[in-house]
């Protein structure tokens, strides 16, 4: 099930979510803070930033709104949310969500689905 979420944001506003699923994205997450600090106030303001813990427990669902200084496409995004330390396979899927046409590409999940 998607997080749908009511909040009210800024219309310019972008919420990059990052699905940090273990340690090494952990690490990379923090490691990556420096980037999310550097770009700050030069490409986008950081608004806000939420963090829960993942349905299974082992991660986190970090969510960074932030309000752009120059224009963000789509890919754009999902580069962001790469060097950020979300995980690769989910932004490799949320690319081809974008390359099919998607309109709603960019989800965090509620609950863990079984296969």
């Amino acid at each position: 099930m998607a997080r749908g979420r009511h909040k009210k944001r800024n219309r310019k506003s972008i919420v990059l979510k990052l699905d940090i699923d273990n340690e090494c994205d952990m690490a990379d997450m923090i490691r990556n803070g420096v980037i999310l600090s550097l770009l700050d106030g030069k490409m986008f303001n950081v608004k806000n930033i939420d963090m829960k813990t993942s349905p299974s427990g082992k991660g986190l669902h970090v969510e960074i709104e932030i309000e752009p200084l120059v224009k963000l496409d789509e890919k754009d995004v999902i580069i962001l949310q790469l060097l950020l330390g979300s995980d690769r396979a989910r932004e490799f899927f949320n690319w081809i969500r974008i390359r099919g046409g998607l309109k709603k590409w960019n989800i965090l999940f509620d609950q863990k689905t079984s296969h």
